[in-house]
């Protein structure tokens, strides 16, 4: 299920009517990811019940995470940066990004999510 993000959109139409300083992302360029699966699975807001998913369709990320009441928001994410020690995606439709960080020996050592009111998370993979 893909919602529309309306408070969202709504705050930003509102920062535009009452001239407020609003800026755009500079649109991510999505650059190749070959590790899908490794990051496919559940993951746990720290300190909360929010389980947030990242799956696959048709050799596609997705995530799918609980917004407002409750209602599945399902994106599709876009991977912009990646190297051996971190991978960044941005989230199709809405700006919000999740980074996974590599332990040397290239393993998950953390997940942090950014929501599109710049609120940082950390996950943790079930």
């Amino acid at each position: 299920m893909n919602v529309t993000p309306v408070m969202h959109l709504s705050r930003e139409i509102a920062k535009i009517v009452f001239d407020k300083n609003v800026s755009s992302p500079a649109p991510a360029v999505p650059i190749a990811f070959i590790k899908k699966d490794s990051i496919v699975g559940q993951y746990v807001i720290e300190n909360e019940d929010k389980v947030l998913t990242i799956t696959i369709k048709n050799k596609e990320l997705y995530l799918t995470v609980p917004k407002m009441y409750g209602a599945l928001y399902k994106f599709k994410l876009i991977p912009f940066s990646h190297d051996a020690t971190k991978t960044a995606f941005l989230t199709e439709m809405i700006y919000e990004r999740l980074i996974f960080t590599y332990s040397l020996s290239g393993e998950i050592e953390r997940v942090q999510y950014v929501d599109c009111y710049e609120k940082t998370y950390m996950l943790y993979k079930q």
